[in-house]
């Protein structure tokens, strides 16, 4: 069985988060982590004499979590707008993955068709030196830009 060579593999802490809203791009470096999911819908199909339930896969949900520092206006601003006006905010996000250190190279990633769900407005919090937020989006389209490559184990 092959071993992964440690220095391959990638950092979760080296790369970036860049916001495009309204066509201005801003570089989020106040994320402490990020994640997006993909599920993929299925219907159940059975058949009359077979035990068996088969699955069709349908459409695709794009769900994801953030968690940042409480100095980022622009998704609360959002959340205002919409209150204040019914005008939902959509946005794109551009994922990049960058080790330097690995052979792996770099993979990016874009998400479109971002909207928040929630997010907090605003809080205080006597035991906290540094007060950090959790946002939940939801995207309807993503494509991977470039991948990583395939490294020697």
């Amino acid at each position: 069985m092959a071993k992964i060579a440690a220095r391959n593999v990638i950092s979760g802490h080296k790369g970036k988060v860049l916001v495009e809203i309204d066509g201005l791009v801003k570089d989020f470096g106040m994320i402490k982590s990020w994640k997006a999911t993909v599920e993929k819908t299925k219907e159940e199909i059975s058949c009359i004499g077979d035990n068996w339930v088969r699955h069709k896969a349908g459409k695709l949900k794009g769900t994801g979590e953030m968690a940042l520092y409480d100095m980022v206006p622009e998704f609360k601003e959002m959340l205002a707008r919409f209150a204040k006006t019914s005008i939902d905010t959509y946005f794109k996000m551009i994922v990049v993955n960058d080790d330097e250190g690995s052979n792996s190279g770099t993979q990016t990633t874009v998400f479109t068709n971002c909207n928040i769900d929630s997010g907090v407005v605003a809080q205080l919090d006597e035991s906290s030196a540094a007060l950090t937020t959790d946002i939940s989006f939801t995207f309807s389209g993503f494509e991977i830009i470039s991948s990583f490559k395939e490294v020697e184990v």
